[in-house]
């Protein structure tokens, strides 16, 4: 999914003339990483040269089995590979530059220089490696409950920027709507970084598409959502604003005309479309057209904003209804005033039910990270303080051998999801990690 988020993102800046000076591929692992050697290339995944404990550079823990990471360290290899070649091939003339995984995460100003000295420009080899058999993982106990048995209707999934919250929420929605072919399930990304169509293989837009006769998706365009908003309330709420009316009555006159209010409304609540977009996904609950929805959200910081935004929104038109209040009578505008007031309704309502742990669930993402976890464990105490519902943690790219901290997240159930083939097709890699989440 990194390559085609790059993609559109390099596009974006081009559209923008804004200059790229370099792109950098992380976490990038090298064929003699854990004791194999360069010349590995076998369908069969030869063995190494060393009877010591192979170990995969996505894991700081040594495994005790000796070649027990090897076709997964191939895999990656193989996949790593294919993708130099298209990163190379779009960046063109921009130069690339390669960092390699660290054994343990860089932490501190020596570790940080360290990293520094090993970046290098990106290479393919001449010999690609091939891909060994698919190793699958094991399923790792316990899973996921039955949501949809447990009458949720609205499931967030979140944690910080590229810890797989897409993958996890995909997989979530597609093995839910497996289990039960005759409820209606809808995954919806709210991330303004869309990647939910890169999960599923296939284009994915404002409107929800069909994946399965009984799933769909849907990447909101929270700019067409703001759009609608200004039409429906904000461009008339600024005429009143400014005193202007339909019948040309100058009764009232403000320091600011239509125009100026215009900017000043549009601004006055950063996140609004945000909260909108919530707004959305609740009408379409109330609605019953979809069974259970699964929200793919944004990183850590615009979520809690999301989260936060009823509150804020709320505190916002009841200001507006205090100034129309205190000017009713040369203001009119009556029908806007009624509209708002079922908008403050709704918002309401959204935010009930976020709080409502038969109705709502949040549930985080993590990697074998420090600063992943303590991100999280701040995430997990804001919730708890809003009231929003979290019972489960999913560690994504879990290994053997990892351990969270002692006491972390001990309020909640961790669901290990190991880490998955890499060389399979997006729907596969959905359905597979549906598969061990449940």
């Amino acid at each position: 999914m990194s390559l085609l988020e790059t993609q559109r993102f390099l596009t974006a800046l081009g559209t923008l003339k804004i200059p790229v000076g370099g792109v950098f591929v992380n976490r990038l692992v090298k064929p003699e990483v854990g004791g194999q050697e360069s010349g590995v290339r076998s369908q069969q995944g030869s063995t190494s040269s060393t009877s010591e404990p192979i170990q995969d550079a996505s894991d700081s823990t040594p495994l005790s089995t000796p070649h027990y990471r090897l076709p997964s360290l191939l895999d990656r290899l193989a996949e790593q590979q294919q993708l130099l070649t298209k990163f190379i091939a779009l960046a063109d003339q921009t130069p690339l530059f390669a960092v390699p995984q660290q054994v343990k995460e860089p932490m501190g100003t020596i570790a940080l220089d360290q990293l520094l000295t090993q970046i290098q420009p990106a290479t393919v080899e001449a010999d690609i490696i091939t891909a060994p058999h698919l190793h699958i993982p094991d399923k790792i106990l316990p899973g996921f409950g039955d949501f949809v048995a447990e009458g949720r209707q609205l499931i967030l999934v979140g944690g910080k920027g590229g810890v797989g919250k897409t993958t996890v929420a995909a997989a979530i929605a597609w093995g839910m709507a497996e289990r039960h072919p005759d409820r209606n399930v809808r995954v919806i990304s709210i991330d303004p970084a869309h990647s939910l169509g890169d999960a599923f293989g296939q284009p994915l837009g404002h409107q929800p598409v069909a994946l399965t006769p009984n799933l769909s998706g849907q990447e909101i365009d929270a700019e067409q959502v703001l759009d609608q908003f200004r039409q429906d309330y904000l461009w008339a709420l600024a005429e009143m604003m400014s005193g202007e009316t339909s019948d040309g009555d100058t009764t009232l006159k403000l320091a600011y005309g239509p125009e100026a209010w215009r900017k000043i409304v549009s601004q006055a609540l950063p996140g609004i479309d945000e909260m909108l977009s919530l707004v959305t996904v609740m009408e379409l609950l109330e609605s019953k057209v979809q069974d259970l929805i699964v929200l793919d959200t944004a990183p850590t910081g615009h979520l809690l904003r999301f989260l936060e935004m009823p509150s804020a929104m709320g505190d916002w038109l009841a200001w507006i209804f205090k100034l129309w209040l205190k000017y009713q009578d040369v203001l009119g505008r009556t029908d806007l005033m009624g509209r708002l007031r079922t908008l403050r309704q709704r918002v309401m309502q959204a935010q009930k039910q976020l709080k409502d742990p038969k109705y709502t669930e949040f549930i985080g993402v993590i990697q074998s990270q420090v600063t992943i976890t303590a991100e999280a464990q701040r995430l997990a105490e804001a919730l708890t303080k809003m009231g929003v519902a979290q019972h489960y943690i999913v560690h994504n790219r879990f290994a053997p051998g990892q351990k969270l901290t002692e006491g972390l997240f001990s309020d909640q159930t961790i669901v290990h999801l190991p880490g998955l083939p890499r060389s399979i097709s997006p729907s596969d890699h959905i359905k597979m990690a549906a598969n061990l989440l449940f």
